[in-house]
Order: C-alpha cells, then sequence, then structure tokens
C-alpha cells in the first residue's frame, strides 16, 4: 500500500507584530529562499526584488528615526517655550493687568482676558491662588491677614498645597509680583496658619507700607506653585 503524504497548507500570520517585526520575518524568509533556489525555482516576484524593497524599508525605518528624534526635541522646545509664555501671561501680565483696569470688566474683555467665574476651575494647583482679602492694622505694631482660596472663597487649602508662604517687602516701588519683591529687598515673613497671618514691625517703619504676597507651597515638590495680587498697607 502506497503511502499518502500528508496535505500541508502555508500560513503566513503577521497579526499583532510590528511594522519592524513584519519586515524581519519577511527578511528571514527572503534570506532563506535566496539560500535554496532549487525549492522554488521560479518564484516570482524573485527574491532579488523584494530584498530590493526590504532594504527601502530599512532605510526608511532610518529616516523615519533620525525624524522622530528631531520631532522629540522640536516638541520640548515648544513644550519650554510654551510653559515660559504662560508664566508670563498669568504671573506679570494678568498682575499687571489687574491693578490697571481696576475692577473695569469692560476693559478685561476688551483685552481677551478671562473672568473669575467665567471659567470653571480646573481642579489644578496651578490654576488657582490664594487671595489676601484683608488686612487689619487697628492695633499699633502689627498687621493681621486674612487669606482665602480665590477658587472656593474659604480658608481650607486647595488640594496639593502643603501650606501658604507669606511675603513681605517694606517700602519702595510696589513690586508686581514674587520676583519683583525680592528684587526690591523684601522676603519671606513667614507661615500663615488656617488663613491667618500676623506680621509685627520695628517701631522704625511707622507711615511705610507693608506690600504683601501670599504663595501657594506644592506638597508635591515643597516649592512655591501660584500667588496672590500684591496688596499693600500702611504700617500705623
Amino acid at each position: 500500500m502506497k503511502k499518502l503524504k500528508k496535505k500541508l497548507i502555508l500560513v503566513l500570520n503577521f497579526a499583532g507584530l510590528t511594522v519592524k517585526q513584519k519586515i524581519e520575518k519577511m527578511t528571514a524568509i527572503k534570506t532563506a529562499h535566496a539560500d535554496n533556489p532549487t525549492i522554488v525555482p521560479n518564484l516570482l516576484p524573485t527574491t532579488t526584488t523584494v530584498e530590493d524593497l526590504i532594504t527601502e524599508v530599512y532605510g526608511l525605518f532610518a529616516e523615519h528615526d533620525v525624524v522622530a528624534g528631531q520631532l522629540t526635541t522640536i516638541t520640548s522646545k515648544i513644550n519650554q517655550k510654551t510653559d515660559a509664555l504662560v508664566d508670563i501671561y498669568v504671573s506679570k501680565w494678568a498682575t499687571e493687568t489687574q491693578i490697571a483696569i481696576a475692577g473695569d470688566e469692560t476693559l478685561a474683555k476688551k483685552l481677551n482676558y478671562d473672568i473669575k467665574g467665567d471659567v470653571a476651575p480646573s481642579g489644578k494647583l496651578e490654576d488657582t491662588a490664594p487671595s489676601i482679602i484683608e488686612i487689619s492694622n487697628n492695633k499699633h505694631g502689627w498687621h493681621d491677614l486674612k487669606i482665602i482660596n480665590i477658587d472656593s472663597q474659604k480658608k481650607r487649602l486647595p488640594k496639593g498645597a502643603l501650606r501658604i508662604d507669606i511675603y513681605g517687602q517694606t517700602g519702595g516701588t510696589e513690586p508686581t509680583d514674587l520676583a519683583s519683591l525680592i528684587a526690591n529687598g523684601g522676603g519671606y515673613l513667614g507661615e500663615a496658619t488656617k488663613g491667618k497671618f500676623r506680621h509685627e514691625f520695628p517701631s522704625g517703619n511707622k507711615g511705610k507700607t507693608e506690600f504683601y504676597i501670599a504663595v501657594y507651597i506644592s506638597k508635591k515638590t515643597k516649592k512655591p506653585v501660584s500667588q496672590s495680587l500684591v496688596v499693600g498697607e500702611i504700617i500705623t
């Protein structure tokens, strides 16, 4: 009795492979055909034709890697420049404009600024800020500050905030932000407790203006995240 050969059906499964894995598998098959030309003597297209196509693909892979590297670098630069611009708009322009327009909503909208209440809070610490709502100087020798969150309107710290640091500058030109306060000779005064802070003065400061800035410190980084508008009060 003649023994029948088992019926063989070839399949090629490229499902689930990356593009490079597909090309690697194709390269292995092409190489095997080239090394054993008598098995399929009239293979079409020829192994040479297929090899040329594979070489082109590998060339494109190399080009892709270069472009991808350039794209990563360019994307990083875009993000860095954008972050720098956001800092200018939020920390400088918005503060300067807030002072200049003196609460005029029409002017704020004319300059295309967002107004609190028109935009829902994001919930991110960097998108909110402390607000010094009151400075009491009815007792000689010190100021009592009250600080709340600008979004919640409550003394409770927002999520992600470790504490509120208070900075002050005695006399001189009114600062526009924390950097200018420090440049003008101001500095760290202490930490607010439950939305309150008392600052006592030397007797020689009477009649001068004390400028204050409240700053949220991040739990995660232990660094300043956002700051209040500058608020000033005469020392009596």
